[in-house]
């Protein structure tokens, strides 16, 4: 490629991220203040609240916005008037004021009283497993398996009756239930079982 055309297109790559930072920063900026125009506050917000034992910041966000979810937000803009929204305690005061067109939280009051101190230590925990055991299956699902269990060899399997088809093409059959056999020998009686072909077993 001729010097001339390396140069130009070493000049694009270089002008286009300025021109996408350029246009960027508008919206970002636009993006904002209409994040923070968005907040819809309560018709009747308290001007002062002190926060109660149990309180979340989503409940006294609640206090003030029509859309407490959106409370990190109105927490994010007031960084310098209340540093880290979770340390604050039972007894301080919010204040809710509007500065230069901006609503405000303020920790209007700071309770310095003493802190209760919560002493934890570790203890022995009891579980009941009442109730919490697998049940056993009861011995009338088990004592099809467990009487005459048989074990034949492959040779007489080939001759053997063999299903081919069922009535309504059900895939399981039960009590009940019609099926089409084929080398049925009738006089073999009419009490059958059913085998199903396995892998050899060696002892």
């Amino acid at each position: 490629m001729p010097p001339f055309w390396r140069g130009l297109m070493r000049l694009k790559s270089i002008i286009a991220p300025l021109l996408f930072s350029a246009c960027a920063l508008p919206f970002l900026l636009y993006a904002s203040v209409v994040g923070a125009q968005d907040l819809q506050l309560q018709e009747n917000p308290p001007d002062r609240y002190t926060v109660q034992k149990g309180d979340t910041l989503w409940g006294i966000s609640g206090k003030f916005l029509k859309q407490p979810w959106r409370w990190p937000e109105i927490w994010q803009m007031n960084r310098d008037q209340i540093r880290n929204p979770h340390l604050i305690y039972p007894g301080d005061v919010i204040a809710l004021d509007k500065v230069n067109g901006e609503w405000r939280l303020s920790l209007a009051q700071r309770n310095t009283g003493p802190r209760p101190d919560v002493r934890l230590s570790p203890s022995i925990r009891v579980d009941s497993l009442e109730g919490e055991a697998i049940s056993s299956i009861p011995p009338g699902d088990l004592a099809p398996f467990l009487s005459l269990p048989i074990v034949t060899d492959g040779g007489s399997i080939p001759g053997a009756a063999r299903i081919i088809a069922s009535r309504d093409n059900r895939v399981v059959r039960g009590v009940g239930d019609f099926v089409y056999a084929i080398n049925v020998d009738e006089k073999s009686g009419t009490q059958w079982y059913i085998y199903r072909p396995g892998k050899i077993l060696h002892s």
